[in-house]
């Protein structure tokens, strides 16, 4: 294989475009001979022209500014059609307007040095370059007889051949494989996997040595219960992960994960996105760095938060391509909710206590409803409509505060099809509550 005299000219000069000594100005024509070759190459070995031919003389123009060129469509022209390339016009035309820019002192409509509208340029041609050498051509290095040895490294950083692009481009596969396997291949419906986990203060009390210091963070039996609970959930965490990779929904790439961590405060941890086998996603894995257990627990809000979104944004849209994708739900908490969101809020007088005890009973009323509002959309019954919802699981960390009792109720109160009861005082708690979801997962 053999590069061709124009796309030497492109060669030699981005590479006397590229010396430290070069003027501005001189930097900007050699960009503009640069993308003027590229054009002519065009011209010649993609449109069939002579360079006699009026349309090879004006190339700059003529090419980048008919868009019949890149769209197929040639009218009263000598130009025969090859393949859309829409991509290439596109970069082409903005680099033509920044060297246009450049030579006025403009860049991005804003006055700059000659030398700073000169940098400009060259990056763009830069990246023109990478894109037609290695997008456009598809060329390899060491298949390419007729390098001049000066520009050999200009050339090799063009394609690229670098392991971090090797990163890039495995990276940009994946996303690519995503999409199509998003809108074109995907047969089966996706089985998505919404876990809440509780991160509220009362998580740390099997932790404690003394009760006591329930309330005092300064205390250092309190910072050694935070710490033995976040790696505690962390080995769980990632045990059960690895569970559900191990899936058949996972292995053929039918199953994505999304995770919120609530308290007081609702933090989701990653939205729904496909779990991989070899664990090239982007599921987060809970630690210190984003647990820590601390404040109220805003059971409701979150419930009725994250099956909403889940709802709205990903599996009411798969009904369009007459997917009928599925939904299981996981709650990890170890009590009642304690903060319905906006109880406080404007509450004031010699009766506050009352008023908020009422307050937040309309709202926690309020939200039920709107979670068991969700849950029937989301079982089809409504309308005739399709079920999404396989199961709506609620695994309770039962202790003195929160009996079994209580948490059935709970499962009663919001419609979820389960509830399974954990003493919170047995040190393997947190991993049958963890091992508990990936086996639910698995089995539904």
């Amino acid at each position: 294989m053999k590069l061709s005299d124009y796309e030497l000219i492109i060669l030699e000069q981005l590479h006397s475009a590229s010396r430290k000594e070069r003027e501005p100005k001189d930097v900007i024509n050699d960009c503009r001979d640069a993308t003027t070759a590229m054009l002519q190459h065009f011209c010649l070995y993609d449109c069939g022209l002579k360079e006699d031919s009026k349309e090879f003389k004006k190339s700059w123009g003529y090419l980048t500014y008919d868009h019949s060129f890149f769209h197929g469509e040639y009218p009263n022209t000598k130009l025969t059609y090859k393949s859309s390339k829409k991509n290439i016009y596109i970069k082409i035309r903005y680099g033509i307007k920044k060297i246009k820019d450049a030579r006025q002192g403009l860049a991005y409509k804003k006055k700059v040095s000659d030398k700073d509208g000169a940098n400009l340029i060259l990056l763009t041609l830069k990246e023109i370059c990478k894109y037609y050498f290695h997008e456009i051509r598809n060329y390899q290095l060491k298949s390419i007889k007729n390098i001049p040895k000066q520009y050999h490294d200009s050339l090799e950083s063009m394609l690229q051949t670098n392991e971090r692009f090797e990163q890039i481009k495995k990276k940009r596969t994946q996303d690519s494989e995503e999409i199509i396997y998003e809108t074109i291949i995907r047969q089966r419906p996706i089985l998505y996997v919404l876990v809440l986990i509780d991160a509220s203060s009362s998580m740390l009390w099997p932790f404690l040595k003394n009760q006591e210091n329930a309330t005092n963070p300064f205390s250092e039996d309190y910072k050694q219960a935070v710490k033995k609970v976040q790696e505690t959930i962390k080995k769980s965490h990632i045990k059960a992960l690895t569970a559900l990779r191990g899936s058949r929904d996972c292995q053929q790439r039918n199953l994505k994960v999304c995770q919120y961590i609530f308290n007081h405060e609702i933090q989701p941890l990653n939205a729904p996105v496909i779990l991989d086998k070899d664990k090239m996603d982007e599921v987060k894995i809970l630690s210190p760095k984003n647990y820590y257990p601390d404040g109220m627990t805003a059971l409701y809000d979150v419930i009725e938060q994250s099956t909403r979104l889940v709802s709205e944004k990903y599996i009411m849209p798969s009904k369009k391509n007459m997917e009928v994708d599925k939904l299981i739900l996981v709650v990890i908490t170890d009590g009642e909710d304690t903060y319905v969101n906006n109880t406080e809020k404007y509450i004031r007088g010699t009766d506050r206590k009352w008023k908020i005890q009422e307050a937040y009973s309309r709202h926690k009323k309020a939200k039920i409803n709107k979670i068991r509002q969700i849950f029937k959309t989301l079982r089809g019954q409504e309308n005739f409509g399709q079920k999404h919802l396989e199961t709506a699981l609620i695994i309770g960390l039962t202790n003195n505060q929160f009996p079994k009792e209580t948490l059935e109720e709970l499962q009663n109160e919001l419609g979820f099809n389960e509830s399974i009861s954990i003493d919170q005082n047995d040190e393997q708690a947190l991993r049958r509550a963890f091992s508990l979801f990936s086996s639910n997962a698995l089995n539904t």
